[in-house]
C-alpha cells in the first residue's frame, strides 16, 4: 500500500485548496526519507517531490541551517537544488551568512566548489533579466553616482563573486582568473580616487603644527604616487583583449557564442574604464600639482605610445573621448606654465 499512498500525498500538491498540514508534510518527508535510507525498493523514493516540497517548507520558514541535510539526499539535483536556495536567499541577507550556509554543504557531502560555482550562475543569470536592454552608445562613468541605491539587478551580480578562497581554482581556465584579479585592482583603484579626491577637499588652510601639515603633505605626496602606479598598472594590464580587440594569452573556438560574447563584453569594458582612468588620474593630478609634480604628459606619453596602444581604447563605434581627453592635457599644461613652468610643446633650442 505504501506505493499509492506517497503517489497520493504528492497529487496533494497540485492542488493547494487540498493541502496538506505542515505536519503531515514533515511526516512523509521522513517516511521518504527512511525508505531512501533503508534502500527500499527503488519506485518508492525515485520521485524527490516529497522531500522538495518539505525544503520548501523550511526555506519559507527560516530554517536555512538543516535545508542542506534535506537537500542532500536528492541524489545528482542535489547542488542545483541547494544552489538555487543559496541564490534565492533575500538580497539583503549578510555576506557572512550566505558563505556560512555555503560551507555547511560540505558536511553532507555536497561539493562546496560545484555547489557555489552553480549558485553564481544563478545569481548572473537573474541580474541579467533584471539589467535594461544593451544600449548602443557606451555609459558615462562620469554621471554615475556612488550615492545612488543598488539596483535589483546589481545586488544579484554583487551576490555573484565566489568567496577569495575559491578563486584561484574555480574554474580551471585562467583568463577567467586574470579578468577576475583585473576587477580586484580595478575596484581598489577606484577606492584610491575617492580616498585621493577627499584629501585634496579638505587641505588645511589653517594648520598651526607645521609637523601636521607636513604629515598631511607627505600622505598626499605618497597617496599621489600610488594612485599614478595603480593607475596605469590597471590601464596597461591583461584585459583579456587588446586595444584592437585581438584576444589575448588564450584561444577561441569558432562558433563558441558564450566565448564570443564574452570577449565582446571584455572590449566594451576597456573602451568604457580606459579612458576613464586617464582623464580621472589627469584632473587629480592638476588637483594636487600644488604639492605633487604633475605626471600629467607622462600619462599622455603612455596613452600616446605605440606600443600599448590606448588611444585607440577612446574610440568605440563613433564614441570618442580623445577631444575630452586632449583638453584636459592641454589645461594640465597651462596650469604648468602658470605655475612657472615650460611649455612642453616647445622644443628646448
Amino acid at each position: 500500500r505504501m506505493k499509492p499512498l506517497i503517489s497520493e500525498v504528492e497529487d496533494s500538491f497540485k492542488h493547494p485548496s487540498d493541502a496538506l498540514p505542515v505536519s503531515s508534510i514533515r511526516f512523509f518527508a521522513h517516511l521518504w526519507l527512511f525508505l531512501n535510507m533503508i534502500n527500499a525498493a527503488n519506485d518508492l523514493t525515485q520521485s524527490t517531490l516529497i522531500i522538495e516540497k518539505y525544503i520548501e517548507i523550511l526555506q519559507n520558514s527560516g530554517n536555512r541551517e538543516i535545508i542542506a541535510l534535506y537537500t542532500s539526499f536528492l541524489g545528482h539535483a542535489a547542488i542545483k537544488k541547494y544552489a538555487d536556495f543559496l541564490a534565492g536567499l533575500p538580497l539583503d541577507t549578510a555576506r557572512a551568512e550566505l558563505e556560512r550556509s555555503l560551507r555547511s554543504a560540505a558536511s553532507y557531502h555536497l561539493d562546496v566548489r560545484l555547489v557555489a560555482e552553480e549558485a553564481s550562475k544563478l545569481s548572473r543569470d537573474r541580474a541579467a533579466k533584471l539589467f535594461p536592454p544593451e544600449a548602443a552608445r557606451l555609459p558615462s562613468l562620469s554621471k554615475t553616482s556612488t550615492e545612488e541605491k543598488l539596483t535589483n539587478g546589481e545586488l544579484h551580480m554583487i551576490r555573484a563573486d565566489l568567496p577569495d578562497t575559491m578563486i584561484s581554482s574555480a574554474s580551471g581556465d585562467h583568463g577567467h582568473e586574470l579578468e577576475y584579479l583585473l576587477y580586484r585592482k580595478l575596484f581598489a583603484l577606484w577606492d584610491q580616487f575617492s580616498i585621493l579626491e577627499q584629501m585634496t577637499a579638505t587641505e588645511p588652510r589653517v594648520v598651526l603644527d607645521a609637523d601636521g601639515r607636513g604629515h598631511w603633505k607627505r600622505r598626499l605626496e605618497d597617496g599621489i604616487e600610488n594612485l599614478y602606479e595603480s593607475a596605469v598598472g590597471v590601464m596597461t594590464a591583461d584585459w583579456g583583449v587588446d586595444s584592437v580587440g585581438q584576444v589575448e594569452g588564450q584561444e577561441v573556438d569558432e562558433g563558441d557564442e558564450q566565448a564570443e560574447q564574452r570577449i565582446t563584453e571584455l572590449k566594451k569594458l576597456r573602451k568604457l574604464f580606459i579612458p576613464e582612468i586617464a582623464i580621472r588620474l589627469t584632473r587629480q593630478l592638476i588637483e594636487a600639482r600644488s604639492y605633487v609634480p604633475s605626471r600629467a604628459m607622462e600619462l599622455a606619453n603612455l596613452v600616446a605610445d605605440g606600443k600599448d596602444k590606448l588611444h585607440l581604447d577612446f574610440v568605440y563605434q563613433g564614441q570618442s573621448r580623445l577631444a575630452e581627453y586632449l583638453m584636459i592635457v592641454r589645461e594640465a599644461i597651462l596650469e604648468g606654465m602658470e605655475d612657472g613652468g615650460s611649455d612642453p610643446l616647445v622644443p628646448v633650442v
